[in-house]
């Protein structure tokens, strides 16, 4: 089996040309174009079979925010999966990711539980208290290709979102998260995304404070889709989301996706009839807290 390492740490450039996954292409155009953190740390992973791919993305100015995505074809065979999860998540990378996210990819359930046994024995051989639990379960969109720009209704107006909106905008996501108002990490985690990356608000002509907005999420996608509800059904949504599409199209060449919660059938239901294509991929989340952790971690 061959382990390829697409980008070192210490940022080396790379031809990016030799892998086949617009997502994979897309997370490197951003991290050149430096749309993720500036403190941030990307390494890509390749394998010469059956095309499994393996990118980590480090946020250290949010506290050890860390992003891994392991995509992984049907097409793999189990051993080769194995190996490929062993050599890519070596201890330095299972000690900074446990501590907070990870996510696996995967075109169906083939591979998951396996990974998933794989990955914990891994985890719970750095000293962790017990195995990472799984859950948050989301589809994978790819945005269309051909869709025009829509006219903005009268009285509101589309503008980049500013830093003065960020407490606004994370407590209203935390409450959509079922939470009653903003920890230190929704602001974190909001900061990142409108300091370091295009983001668009729709504004009630004369106010300052946006009624909506698009944010684009380091890991390359576009999500925290919001419109307040007393605004809706002006196609306000879908407004942003085009314009959304068409900054990351225009800069980078490739159309962006988004990932939604089974669950969230209105977000489903919007990228559906605006012809986004809903990939038939497995798209888990793992999360461990902290308290996970063990004092020799």
């Amino acid at each position: 089996m061959v382990l390829e390492r697409f980008l070192s740490a210490g940022g080396a450039d790379v031809d990016v040309t030799s892998s086949t996954s617009d997502r994979f292409n897309l997370f490197h155009s951003f991290y050149r174009l430096k749309w993720n953190p500036g403190k941030s740390l990307l390494e890509s992973y390749k394998c010469g079979i059956s095309n499994l791919e393996f990118h980590i993305l480090y946020g250290f100015e949010l506290g050890n925010i860390g992003t891994a995505v392991l995509s992984v074809p049907d097409s793999a065979d189990s051993t080769t999966v194995e190996e490929f999860i062993r050599a890519a998540f070596r201890p330095e990378i299972i000690r900074q990711l446990t501590k907070t996210l990870a996510f696996i990819t995967l075109e169906s359930e083939k591979h998951l539980d396996a990974a998933m046994l794989i990955i914990g024995d891994l985890v719970k051989e750095q000293g962790l208290e017990r195995a990472p639990k799984w859950y948050f379960d989301h589809h994978m969109f790819i945005a269309p290709s051909d869709q025009p720009q829509l006219p903005v209704p009268e009285g509101y107006h589309v503008a980049p979102l500013k830093v003065e909106h960020i407490p606004y905008m994370a407590d209203i996501w935390a409450q959509d998260l079922g939470q009653k108002s903003a920890t230190d990490l929704h602001l974190a985690f909001m900061t990142s995304n409108i300091v370091d990356r295009p983001s668009l608000g729709v504004y009630v002509d004369g106010v300052e404070t946006p009624v909506g907005w698009c944010i684009c999420y380091s890991t390359a996608s576009l999500g925290s889709l919001h419109v307040n509800h007393e605004h809706r059904g002006k196609k306000l949504a879908r407004v942003l989301i085009r314009l959304m599409i068409k900054k990351v199209v225009d800069t980078h060449g490739i159309l962006p996706y988004g990932n939604v919660h089974f669950d969230n059938k209105a977000s489903a239901g919007l990228l559906t009839s605006e012809g986004w294509n809903n990939l038939p991929v497995n798209y888990s989340k793992m999360f461990v807290s902290p308290s996970y952790l063990s004092e020799t971690s």
